[in-house]
């Protein structure tokens, strides 16, 4: 499962539905790209230093609970070129996490 930078907010934030998704990240093998991470530690450094504190804690469960991080590649980046044209309301980090998938 390819985890964006939402799904972390939802629980984060315990939005409706975040018990569900936090059993899915748990629950099966996921990986974060690293924008969508980028994107969420900038969310929570510019809601609050709590906010961002509590990201990291979120991130070190996650990563013991085996979510991977993989990095962005040139090869991800030939996809999001060739995305762009298909679906031009994705914005760029969606656009990323969409080539990493």
């Amino acid at each position: 499962m390819i985890v964006d930078a939402s799904a972390l907010i939802c629980v984060l934030n315990r939005a409706p539905g975040y018990k569900g998704m936090l059993r899915a990240l748990v629950g099966e093998p996921a990986a974060l790209p690293a924008p969508a991470l980028s994107v969420f530690h900038l969310a929570t450094a510019r809601h609050s230093p709590q906010a961002a504190r509590m990201g990291e804690e979120l991130i070190r469960a996650l990563r013991r609970a085996d979510l991977d991080i993989p990095a962005y590649e040139e090869r991800h980046a030939a996809i999001v070129r060739r995305a762009r044209e298909t679906w031009p309301g994705l914005n760029l980090t969606g656009l990323m996490v969409y080539a990493m998938a």
